[in-house]
This record gives structure tokens, C-alpha cells and sequence, in this order.
């Protein structure tokens, strides 16, 4: 297939653009921009979307062959597509925003569409095993796509919002939640990244059909080329993920652990998630240490593209997970219920032992299991258990165990989608 770095009608390349039944051509041609039509029109565009999905649910499934959907695809999409096309499956991705890796190189056709219609449209001219909908608490697609059904429907969500989430704030997005249930306990299978979902299970009456635990693993690709030499100039700790710009905040113990670490001999590098947070951090940065500049040990770099990721952080000793400053480092934000701590793990998680750094994350249930049963992390409660274990802990390339990689796991993904 052709390189997808520029996309034929927004959509598709020339040559998938020619193959393209012609249906489905005048649909997307004139679906990109539903906000110009007349409500009358709007609605003959939804009707035929549900037509060719109705068409598309009687045709044969095509073995392995996946189509993942996806408004903002991340290192998990990318990285299962890798595992996927190892094992000789054919995946497809749609999405609504840009990815930040080259999707060409394990996707067999790459589509960008603007809204849900026209998603299930593009969806509907493929007849996989399983559309598998990464969503991201916005269910618009995903439930469109449960309520039409082109197929199975594979549905998973990056952070649960039912049950997980304090009252308060889960009060502001009540309709959200409603939908999520739905996607939950009507999908054809659902994909769990943690273990909230037994949460909902034994305790919030959820029925699903079908369930995955699939955490996102690692790539466990050859070294040579993907990692780089431990550094000899002292000992670098490094965060990756989001952060809370505010000092005062609970969340905000980006600042307090910087100088933490600083202070004793640690260098510390921070990753934010975010492009624009790296400048913005380091003028807080610079506020928070009173105006002087901000110590020598403290590393604040840009955003990294998913597929770099391992590389760039291989060189590095330790990977740190915590989640506020509070004691415990438990999450402690405006969003989340302390009961999430049990129950998550996070994507940095295993891209800290992809790259072979030793992991210190905050105390939870299955966080303790997950960097505890290979030996690859230790659990801290403290800023000074992580100051302790970062000048105690050997330096050293942490091997990645066999158990957490995509070779050792992606069968068992791609016979949840044929089971479907």
C-alpha cells in the first residue's frame, strides 16, 4: 500500500479512492461537513449510513482482519496493529484526529473522518471479524456504531467514568456516563486496559457479554536500534504523562519531587503528554524555585512521538508513576474516586519496562502485581521511598519478562475478536 502522508479527498489515497464502491463515494463526498446542511439533509446522510452498515452486517467476515476506530489514535492503537500484523492480521484504521506515528507502517488502509456517520460509512465498505472503538470519554462514535452494528464491535474505554469518578464531578457529565453503559453492556466484547470493570461487575450490577484484560504490554522489539546505553553521569529518574500545573494542587508533585530528587544528586527529566506543556512548565518551574533558575538536574523535555518513545527513554534508570503528593501519591484530583487506585495501571507503566528502567509507582492492587511479579518495580508511599530506592536500587537494564510482551499476548486478542 502506498504511503498515507497525504489522503485523497481528506479520506483515502488514490488507489483506495478508485476501489472505493461508488455508494460509498458520493456518501463521503458529501458527508465531510455535516454542519452545512439542512437538518432534512443532515438526516438523509444518516439514513444512508445506517443502510450500508445494515448491508455490511450481512456480508461474510473476511479472518483476520480488524478495523480499529479511534478519534484520537495513540501508542496503544499503533502498538496493537504492530502485534496484530506479526501474527499475519490485516488491520484498518479510521480516526478523527492526526495520529502521532506513521500509520502506513502496520495499517493496511488508513481513513480520516470528521464525524460518526461518515466513520461508519468508510466502516461499512469492509467486512472484518471485529471493528474494535477506542474511545476516550467521548462515546459518540462508538455508540453509533453498538446501535447500527457493521459487525462485532469491540468497545474500550481509556479511563472508566462509571464508578470511578466522585459525585461531584461525575454530576457534570451525566449523559456520558449513560452512554458509556451503554457501549459497556451492549458491545459484542469489551477490552479492558485495567480491572475497573470488575468493579462495576461485583458491584454496580454491569452485564457485559464478552471481556479482555489487555493491558498495553510492550513491543519488546530488538534492542539494537530501539534502545540506547544506560547514562554514566549519575543517576536519571524520569516522568512521563500527564501534569497539574498548579504547585498548590495535590496533583501538582511534578515540583516538589523535582527538587526532592535535585536535591539529592538525582537527575530528573519529565516528559509531559502535551506539546504545550513543556514551555509552560518551565516557567512554573522557574516561579516555583522563587525565581531562580531551576536546577541543573531538572531535565523538562518536549513531547516525544509514540513510536520514539522507547528509544528515548531507554538511556534512563528509573520510571516513576505517582499521582499526587498527598501521602500515599495516590491519585488525588477533582475527577477520581480513591476506590481507581485499585483498579488502574497506566500506558507508562509499560513503556517504563519496555525500555528496561526500574519502576517505583503508588500502591495499588493490581500496580502491585503488575511491577511485583517479574521483579521489574517496587511500590512507594513516600517521596522519600523514591529519593531511597533511586540511590539504593542497582543501575541496571531491567529485562523485559516474556509475560508482558505483545509476541507472548496478541493471539489471545486476535481469538477475542474471532470468538466474537
Amino acid at each position: 500500500m502506498e504511503k498515507n502522508s497525504q489522503f485523497s479527498h481528506g479520506l483515502f489515497t488514490e488507489v483506495e479512492w478508485a476501489q472505493t464502491p461508488e455508494a460509498i463515494r458520493r456518501f463521503v463526498q458529501g458527508l465531510t461537513d455535516m454542519a452545512r446542511f439542512s437538518q432534512m439533509e443532515a438526516e438523509v446522510f444518516r439514513q444512508e449510513a445506517v443502510k450500508m452498515a445494515t448491508v455490511a452486517s450481512r456480508r461474510s467476515r473476511v479472518p483476520e482482519e480488524v478495523v480499529f476506530v479511534a478519534d484520537r489514535p495513540g501508542m496503544r492503537v499503533n502498538k496493537f496493529a504492530y502485534g496484530l500484523k506479526q501474527i499475519g492480521w490485516r488491520v484498518i484504521l479510521l480516526h478523527r484526529e492526526a495520529p502521532d506515528f506513521d500509520p502506513s507502517q502496520h495499517f493496511v488502509g488508513v481513513h480520516r473522518y470528521a464525524n460518526q456517520w461518515q466513520a461508519l460509512a468508510i466502516a461499512s465498505s469492509y467486512s472484518p471479524a471485529a471493528y474494535h472503538l477506542f474511545s476516550s470519554w467521548n462515546f459518540e462514535v462508538a455508540s453509533t456504531f453498538i446501535q447500527c452494528k457493521p459487525g462485532k464491535i469491540v468497545f474500550e474505554t481509556w479511563d472508566l467514568a462509571n464508578g470511578m469518578l466522585k459525585e461531584d464531578f461525575a454530576a457534570g457529565m451525566k449523559e456520558g456516563i449513560k452512554l458509556e453503559r451503554f457501549c459497556l453492556e451492549n458491545a459484542d466484547g469489551v477490552s479492558c486496559r485495567g480491572l475497573h470493570t470488575q468493579y462495576l461487575k461485583r458491584n454496580e450490577g454491569f452485564k457485559f457479554r464478552k471481556r479482555i484484560l489487555f493491558p498495553d504490554y510492550c513491543w519488546a522489539k530488538p534492542r539494537q536500534g530501539m534502545t540506547q546505553e544506560k547514562m554514566s553521569d549519575g543517576i536519571h529518574a524520569v516522568y512521563l504523562g500527564n501534569l497539574q500545573m498548579d504547585p498548590n494542587h495535590p496533583a501538582g508533585f511534578t515540583y516538589r519531587l523535582a527538587e526532592q530528587l535535585s536535591r539529592n544528586g538525582v537527575h530528573f527529566h519529565i516528559y509531559p503528554s502535551f506539546p504545550n506543556q513543556a514551555t509552560q512548565l518551565r516557567t512554573v518551574m522557574t516561579e516555583y524555585f522563587k525565581g531562580a533558575s531551576v536546577p541543573e538536574l531538572v531535565h523538562i523535555h518536549e513531547k516525544v512521538p509514540s513510536d520514539r518513545l522507547t528509544e528515548e527513554l531507554s538511556k534512563y534508570h528509573f520510571g516513576i508513576f505517582v499521582s499526587s503528593q498527598t501521602e500515599g501519591l495516590r491519585t488525588d484530583n477533582d475527577a477520581y474516586h480513591p476506590r481507581f487506585n485499585e483498579y488502574v495501571t497506566a500506558n507508562k507503566v509499560f513503556d517504563y519496562i519496555d525500555a528496561g528502567l526500574f519502576v517505583l509507582a503508588q500502591n495499588g492492587r493490581w500496580l502491585r502485581r503488575v511491577i511485583g511479579q517479574y521483579g521489574n518495580g517496587k511500590t512507594v508511599k513516600t517521596m522519600e521511598d523514591i529519593v531511597h530506592l533511586c540511590k539504593t536500587e542497582p543501575l541496571r537494564h531491567i529485562p523485559v519478562p516474556r509475560g508482558y510482551t505483545l509476541q507472548a499476548n496478541v493471539s489471545r486478542l486476535a481469538s477475542f475478536y474471532s470468538s466474537l
